[in-house]
């Protein structure tokens, strides 16, 4: 079934990551994927967990004050959403927040 196989590209890309951010981009895009339309986007070749993920600290760093970082968890989501193609109306709301320590930068 082409979700299983989109849910286990993620979850092998996330497990090559192995850190916070890589799991939040991994449940996220696992809680979207529930459709053939979604896993299609997911299981894009030109589309790697890796790349959002790095976008991600990219932008964490633009808003580095002092020794952390902060971007709410739903526009971490909205990221995530635009870089796969996923329409974003259908985003999970922000359970909790996400910071990001710039000590983690270094």
């Amino acid at each position: 079934m082409m979700i299983n196989k989109a849910i286990a590209k993620i979850t092998n890309e996330m497990m090559e990551k192995n850190d916070a951010l890589a799991r939040l981009i991994e449940e996220h895009l696992t809680e979207k994927c529930t459709s053939i339309t979604v896993a299609e986007k997911i299981l894009d070749p030109n589309k790697q967990l890796a790349a959002i993920h790095r976008m991600i600290w990219d932008a964490a760093r633009k808003r580095k004050e002092g020794n952390g970082a902060f971007i709410p968890d739903a526009e971490i989501y909205e990221m995530i959403d635009k870089y796969y193609g996923i329409d974003t109306a259908a985003s999970r709301p922000a359970k909790q927040q996400t910071k990001i320590n710039a000590m983690d930068l270094l």
